[in-house]
């Protein structure tokens, strides 16, 4: 560390180890911890901010489209993993291209209730529909 006097007072220069400037043991190790926590502290911070983002998100209606249009397209390619295709496979077997089927897995198709069902039928699958409390 480096020293100087300032007015009178000895300042000296930090070595970037707070721990290590004070003389304590295992300084190292204290200042990875204290990183990790503050780190951590973070990540918490964000995930309530994210939680609330995303309660608050849940009052509007778009929300709640997006939420049905990646249920659908997860549900989607549940049916493709199920009968063991490949995505082009599936596109062809849908009747789709295979970048009409990048973009409704991307969420970037406006799916109708008429183009989920023929998606579904020609998938083997059936569409259900309910409302809920």
């Amino acid at each position: 560390m480096k020293l100087r006097i300032i007015d009178g007072v000895e300042v000296h220069s930090s070595s970037g180890n707070v721990y290590a400037d004070l003389g304590l043991a295992d300084a190292e190790q204290l200042k990875i911890t204290t990183v990790l926590v503050i780190e951590i502290r973070k990540a918490i911070k964000l995930s309530k901010n994210l939680s609330s983002f995303v309660e608050s998100a849940k009052n509007d209606d778009f929300y709640w489209v997006e939420k049905i249009k990646l249920d659908f397209a997860i549900e989607l390619d549940r049916c493709r993993r199920d009968l063991n295709m490949t995505a082009d496979e599936f596109a062809k077997e849908l009747g789709v291209s295979r970048a009409y089927m990048s973009k409704l897995f991307r969420g970037d198709v406006n799916l109708t209730i008429k183009s989920m069902v023929k998606l579904a039928r020609a998938a083997g699958a059936r569409i259900s529909l309910s409302t809920h409390d």
